[in-house]
């Protein structure tokens, strides 16, 4: 069986996170911290062997999981649907070496707060997840998928619009999550539920609009310009944040 080009890179990942784990072994504690809670604070413990084969078994499970849908007719012969799904998980895939990374160093005994390297790289991750699903081409498999979205054509469009943008507002937030470490978790959390919430009810009152014939699709070109704007707007908001973290 041929692998695709994700799929390789996930394998190779999962080879290099369990490698890292063996390699450091010895000098690892016998009971490794394995789990932070929202203030960055270890509260969880699991034997060496299980916390180094923790993060591999992860890889495994999104490799598989990404194996079953990118091997579908469906998925594989569209690649306005591949693309993003590619990306996505393969940003997720550095994501969990980032966290098998710092895993091993904080049990090595450098000790530090987790959350202050986790928060901003997941508001890239956010930046990434809102910027390819704002003009995602309707499908059954990712995306904002409930009953009118899959009806409606213009509900997915709109939708997906409106929840990109939020999703891209929030990543701008968590990428200085590290300036307010005690509250960004809940800021995610009250984020994510937030946005949940307005792009269902959205995505209803679209639908009925439709149904009037009250409404009309976005341009391509609208959504091209707000593509771009976000993107210059990511830009900058990274340098900002890396001259405040030169400053402090």
């Amino acid at each position: 069986m041929k692998f695709s080009k994700t799929e390789t890179t996930l394998y190779f990942l999962t080879i290099l996170t369990l490698l890292m784990g063996v390699f450091l072994l010895p000098y690892l504690p016998d009971k490794m911290a394995t789990h932070w809670n929202q203030f960055g604070v270890a509260d969880g413990f699991s034997s060496k062997i299980v916390g180094i084969l923790i993060l591999p078994i992860a890889f495994l499970v999104l490799a598989f999981i990404y194996s079953l849908v990118s091997r579908t007719d469906y998925i594989k012969k569209d690649h306005l649907l591949k693309k993003p799904l590619d990306k996505i998980i393969i940003a997720g895939g550095i994501f969990l070496l980032l966290i098998a990374i710092l895993t091993l160093i904080w049990n090595l005994g450098y000790y530090f707060n987790m959350s202050y390297y986790i928060i901003p790289p997941m508001g890239l991750l956010f930046y990434l997840l809102g910027y390819l699903i704002i003009d995602v081409k309707q499908n059954y498999f990712f995306g904002i998928r409930n009953p009118w979205t899959l009806k409606s054509k213009i509900s997915w469009q709109r939708t997906h619009f409106l929840s990109g943008i939020l999703f891209m507002l929030l990543s701008l937030m968590l990428l200085f999550g590290i300036f307010y470490i005690n509250y960004a978790f809940y800021l995610l959390l009250i984020g994510i539920i937030i946005i949940i919430t307005i792009t269902f009810i959205y995505s209803y009152k679209i639908y009925l609009k439709e149904k009037k014939n009250k409404i009309e699709p976005f341009s391509s070109k609208t959504i091209i310009k707000i593509k771009k704007i976000f993107f210059y707007l990511f830009i900058i908001s990274v340098i900002i944040f890396l001259l405040f973290l030169f400053i402090k």
